[in-house]
């Protein structure tokens, strides 16, 4: 009976967010007092699906970089997120996120940098690195079985027998679908048995199967097949990075064509992955075993301004500044003002704000106030924050109360106020400020600081906006998330039955379901059974499904049967 019951309830939350309603996270809260909510019901915006690719929402993948976290460079992968959820939201847990593991927080000059660990070779996403997955069939494919030995001997890394194989099915099955996976595997055995004539061998068979597939060289080892001579799938491999990898180890050995080819390429921006990685653990063993030999190429690798060699250039980054050596500083400062890549330079100003000085901070502000790339642009703003000097709290206050700059900088800014980078004094302005700046959003964003560098003055001044009906509705609901843990069981249910929106009673049911006592639990009980509103009764029964309690299996028995 339980399990239908738990069934039917995430039936209901299922077609809440089916039909774009949501429950926003539970806000926070108010202290004791009789607060005022506005009587008409104020409309939610629309609510969003976010989809992360970081091939194309530039402004997302440049926040999941400042969080260090690796994605595919070679493949356009979606981050689907199953809930609804918004903008705020993002940049809250980016930033509370980046406070956790990013250790670029600013610390007094001549502070000595702490001991790092050894440095990890770069992380790329490579074409087969390991055991090859090819879950592409063709069952009815006489070429089926030869194709799966011939795959089967590749993955034993018997490159010589698993290209001749390869090369015998082309030979035998002329019109077998499996033609492209064939020429493509043949060319990356060859490549891997490596000697001149294999490689060359290799070249020949990529350059027939570009001819033979001219509309698409990129071969699928998901299980889609070939769609109009446009090879797709779970995972693609290439062929013209392949073909790229072959000149460039003809190259090497003198071939002038090949060298000429891969000029051009590099020319053009085409990148080899795994040349790339084998680059970067090359210098990862180098600075383990020898950092006086190793310091000179790093210097070198970021005097580079080709667009292939930005991962790389990133890498070399990370090496110079997990030294510690303020020695480093205008090779960083270099690299912030004239790398071509807009995310290797937002990283040398993150980097570079670890030494603060003149020199540094005079650069940040500069970048702040005026640097074109908006990328670049905030990380120079987010670095001022945190600076001890005066003259650089001055600096981002001014900033922050500027309506001719963007908002988007002055929110990034406030999105790094916090307890460790916040003072009662920065509280003090900000209250202060709230009334001096005409932007909504960044309203929004100095209340959300305010409560988060939190203390006694912030906690009353939070629970004003929070009462105040003049104020904006999203604003009074930030305000209320603030302060809503210090609220009572009482006086949550007070306020509840005060509010007038939904957005508000959503808010404060998502306070209840925070709180141990058990008024708590009744006064969700009680709504799910009186409220007239089907989305806040839909979302106390989402919060409660995972909960063993007679008293809710009751209530939700009682809803089945309509009662």
């Amino acid at each position: 009976m339980f399990r239908t019951i738990r069934s039917l309830s995430l039936l209901a939350v299922v077609t809440g967010l089916a039909t774009g309603t949501h429950a926003q996270t539970p806000p926070a809260p108010l202290p004791p007092g009789t607060v005022k909510f506005p009587p008409v019901p104020t409309p939610m915006p629309a609510p969003r699906v976010l989809k992360i690719n970081p091939d194309l929402t530039l402004d997302l993948a440049d926040k999941l970089k400042d969080l260090k976290l690796d994605y595919n460079f070679d493949f356009k992968y979606d981050y689907n997120y199953d809930k609804i959820i918004d903008g705020e939201k993002i940049r809250a847990s980016i930033d509370a996120a980046r406070a956790l593991i990013d250790p670029l927080q600013v610390v007094p000059q001549g502070t000595p940098m702490p001991a790092m660990a050894p440095i990890p070779p770069m992380t790329l996403s490579m074409p087969v690195m390991g055991m090859i997955h090819d879950n592409t069939r063709f069952q009815n494919d006489p070429a089926d079985s030869l194709y799966r030995r011939a795959l089967a001997t590749l993955n034993n890394n018997d490159y010589r027998a698993a290209a001749q194989r390869f090369k015998e099915l082309q030979q035998k099955y002329p019109q077998t679908q499996y033609m492209a996976h064939a020429m493509y595997w043949q060319a990356y055995a060859l490549n891997r048995a490596g000697s001149d004539a294999e490689l060359r061998e290799a070249l020949a068979v990529l350059e027939q199967l570009q001819q033979k597939y001219p509309n698409g060289t990129r071969i699928s080892t998901g299980n889609n097949g070939m769609n109009g001579g446009n090879w797709q799938g779970g995972g693609v491999q290439d062929a013209g990075a392949l073909l790229m990898r072959v000149r460039g180890n003809l190259a090497q050995r003198g071939d002038q064509a090949s060298r000429q080819a891969v000029a051009e390429a590099a020319s053009k921006g085409t990148c080899d992955r795994e040349d790339l990685s084998v680059r970067s653990q090359a210098l990862s063993a180098l600075m383990q075993i020898d950092p006086a030999t190793a310091m000179p190429k790093v210097e070198q690798i970021l005097t580079k301004r080709d667009e292939c060699s930005a991962q790389l250039r990133q890498y070399a980054l990370q090496i110079i500044t997990q030294r510690g050596d303020e020695k480093s500083v205008p090779t960083l400062l270099s690299v912030a003002k004239q790398d071509p890549s807009p995310s290797v330079r937002a990283s040398a100003l993150e980097f570079v704000a670890r030494f603060p000085s003149d020199e540094v901070f005079n650069t940040l502000e500069t970048m702040a106030r005026g640097e074109q790339n908006d990328a670049v642009r905030r990380s120079a703003a987010r670095m001022l924050v945190g600076f001890q000097s005066p003259r650089a709290r001055q600096s981002v206050r001014t900033i922050i109360e500027t309506d001719t700059i963007p908002e988007s900088i002055r929110v990034e800014m406030l999105s790094r106020f916090d307890e460790s980078r916040g003072s009662a004094d920065d509280a003090a302005w900000l209250r202060q400020s709230y009334t001096r700046v005409q932007s909504p959003r960044v309203r929004r964003a100095i209340v959300n600081a305010v409560g988060r560098i939190g203390g006694a003055d912030s906690q009353k001044w939070l629970t004003d906006i929070a009462g105040n009906d003049q104020e904006p509705a999203e604003v009074r609901g930030d305000a209320f998330r603030r302060v809503s843990a210090n609220m009572s069981v009482a006086d949550l249910t007070r306020a509840y039955e005060a509010a007038g929106s939904q957005a508000m009673r959503l808010s404060i049911v998502g306070s209840l379901d925070k709180r141990k006592e058990p008024e708590a639990l009744d006064k969700m009980i009680d709504i799910a059974r009186k409220s007239t509103d089907p989305q806040v009764k839909r979302r106390v029964i989402e919060l409660l499904t995972d909960r063993k309690d007679p008293k809710i299996t009751a209530m939700l028995i009682d809803l089945i049967d309509g009662k």
